[in-house]
């Protein structure tokens, strides 16, 4: 007792808690706490290349900004706008056209993903997009001699299938994903371009911000 330097050895068999009449301690378990983020709105980039193509190709350079709802547990449903850009080049020796076109569609999507704030997750997604497409510029050369040509337009609806993850970075998520889509095209017209010439069946990455 006291001030000052002092040796001690525990006595073996000794229960310390009942020599000195103390209670014992209680263990306090960390619980983590989940906060489901229950909606939000998400900004994405996107870029997509056609396949099974052997006349030509282009690529794709897209944007959409998407409202998220969580509708029950861990499945979401995502509406939103989008917009894209492509640039074609197609065609022989004989016949090659550059062509610039444009789509604009409503993507709708259902999300299954554990969404969480501060937390990591990976995502799956199904959806269809309507789209309207037009041409914004189109240059044919015919046996080295220029024609002009009328652009096309019409309606598409595209299913897409995404997957991905979440990552949280302060209170938002980067939200990076590969996805893989198919123009349906509901105006052929004599003929459907993305069959012909542009391809039907795309494979693309996207990223964006959820906030």
């Amino acid at each position: 007792k006291g001030e000052g330097d002092f040796k001690y050895r525990l006595l073996k068999d000794v229960d310390l808690y009942e020599f000195f009449g103390l209670k014992r301690d209680t263990v306090v378990m960390s619980v983590e706490q989940h906060e489901p983020i229950k909606s939000a709105g998400q900004v994405d980039v996107f870029y997509s290349v056609p396949r099974f193509i052997t006349s030509g190709g282009s690529n794709t350079f897209g944007v959409d900004g998407m409202w998220k709802h969580r509708i029950f547990k861990s499945l979401y449903f995502n509406v939103g706008l989008s917009f894209a850009v492509s640039y074609g080049e197609y065609g022989s020796d004989r016949i090659f056209r550059k062509e610039t076109m444009y789509e604009a569609g409503i993507p709708l999507a259902l999300e299954v993903v554990k969404l969480e704030k501060k937390k990591s997750s990976m995502f799956f997604a199904i959806g269809i997009t309507p789209a309207y497409y037009g041409t914004l510029s189109t240059d044919v050369t015919v046996d080295n001699e220029k024609r002009d040509v009328d652009g096309r337009s019409g309606y598409l609806l595209v299913p897409r299938i995404d997957i991905g993850g979440y990552i949280p970075v302060n209170n938002h998520h980067i939200r990076v994903g590969i996805f893989g889509k198919y123009n349906v095209n509901c105006s052929t017209e004599d003929i459907d371009i993305f069959k012909e010439r542009i391809g039907s069946t795309f494979f693309g990455a996207s990223i964006g911000l959820v906030f």
